[in-house]
């Protein structure tokens, strides 16, 4: 479904485009074949560390969304015993 948003495609072009001037800034050059490093060593290091990221962002969104939930249970027993308190004054009073 078409909406008003950025395609994907241009998002990931232009971190690709950061990418490559932060090698230029940090390396003097992007990013090139035969350049003394492993690939696949780096690729794995690459991937351990998205591995990470994923688990903190794992762990993070269960912890917000347990506290999140004692929340709404805490929320919901409030109201109920304002509802309580205020049947009761109504009714007392009548």
């Amino acid at each position: 479904m078409k909406n008003d948003r950025p395609d994907i495609q241009s998002l990931v072009i232009a971190d690709i485009e950061k990418r490559r001037e932060l090698g230029i800034t940090r390396y003097g050059t992007a990013l090139q074949p035969f350049n003394g490093r492993n690939a696949k060593l780096d690729l794995y290091e690459e991937l351990l560390d998205a591995v990470m990221y994923l688990k903190q962002d794992l762990t993070e969104t269960d912890e917000l969304r347990s506290q999140l939930e004692e929340a709404q249970a805490r929320l919901s027993e409030a109201t109920r015993a304002f509802h309580d308190y205020v049947a009761e004054f109504l009714g007392g009073g009548a």
